[in-house]
């Protein structure tokens, strides 16, 4: 699998290029330039997890329910989140959006997250304070057809995050403000799992005769990367010999990822996909009957605006 870190650069070195060589005409370019500008430059100080896809689906169950409140946390004031595989656009974002340049795909599919949270690196903020006038954290996501949607939020200290976007002349507004505040919330989905007393984040260092063999063949060095790791959490009960409570199945179904509370931990637990009542086997499974409600669909793809 081909990190992020070794192909996006070029990507936005080249996107870079083009935008210094043409002439900026409207507001809409110019967001779009500012947005594969801060890409550029949060990229050359992150560090990469992995985050299976599997796993992310389910995360993105509960994201709707996530809080934005307070400042991230995150492994690494830059951390870039990085599927194993690409996830279609409709399984993160509210709508989809055309993707530009690429007239004859129906949808776009994303590659992984960019996090920001200046706020835990000196070097980053103070580089960042050359450019922009209030420093601010970052959820951007990469896009396969190497497009880039961004969302800034100033620190919240401890309220609620709100989007900022006072530098753009564009109204951000319907569907575009949904996507906006989607990629916060992502953010702060993330953040939580992450810091899961029941999640690791282990690091992955190449070979170094690989490495060794690459640089004499005049090619670049593998990177260092991150995977992360669930851990069962053994229960905690009060007494000696104490049980927890609990119910006997009928049936064995399936439960969905999901983050739970304990009262002896002050931070929610993942729990993966799993399924309960397994003496029973799957003969035993009762259909699952889920209502959409209409505003649950949008088939209709937005054109992509930055």
């Amino acid at each position: 699998m081909k990190l992020l870190q070794d192909k996006w650069p070029a990507l936005l070195r080249l996107q870079a290029a083009l935008t210094k060589d043409k002439h900026i005409t409207s507001q809409k370019e110019a967001n779009e330039a500012s947005d594969f500008y801060a890409t550029n430059f949060f990229m050359q100080f992150s560090r990469t997890i992995i985050i299976p896809t599997p796993l992310m689906l389910e995360l993105m169950q509960s994201v709707d329910k996530v809080d934005c409140y307070g400042a991230l946390h995150l492994p690494y004031p830059v951390t870039l989140i990085q599927f194993t595989r690409p996830i279609p656009e409709h399984n993160i974002m509210v709508h989809m959006e055309q993707p530009v340049g690429h007239p004859l795909l129906d949808h776009d599919s994303i590659e992984g997250f960019l996090l920001c949270n200046p706020y835990q690196g000196e070097v980053i903020a103070s580089q960042m304070s050359k450019f922009y006038d209030r420093i601010a954290m970052n959820s951007i996501a990469l896009f396969t057809s190497t497009a880039v949607s961004r969302v800034a939020w100033l620190d919240p200290e401890g309220g609620k995050a709100k989007p900022t976007w006072e530098a753009m002349a564009l109204p951000i507004e319907g569907w575009r403000k949904e996507n906006k505040v989607r990629l916060m919330r992502i953010a702060y989905l993330i953040d939580l799992f992450l810091n899961a007393p029941n999640v690791t984040v282990d690091l992955v260092k190449p070979d170094v005769k690989v490495n060794r063999k690459r640089e004499a063949k005049g090619k670049a060095r593998l990177p260092e990367y991150h995977v992360v790791s669930i851990k069962k959490l053994q229960g905690v009960y009060a007494g000696e010999g104490e049980k927890g409570q609990g119910k006997e199945h009928s049936h064995m179904y399936p439960v969905r990822g999901h983050f739970r509370r304990y009262k002896h931990l002050n931070k929610p637990v993942w729990i993966p996909n799993h399924y309960r009542g397994l003496k029973h086997g799957f003969a035993s499974m009762r259909p699952e009957i889920y209502q959409v409600r209409p505003a649950d669909v949008d088939t209709h793809i937005q054109p992509r605006e930055e």
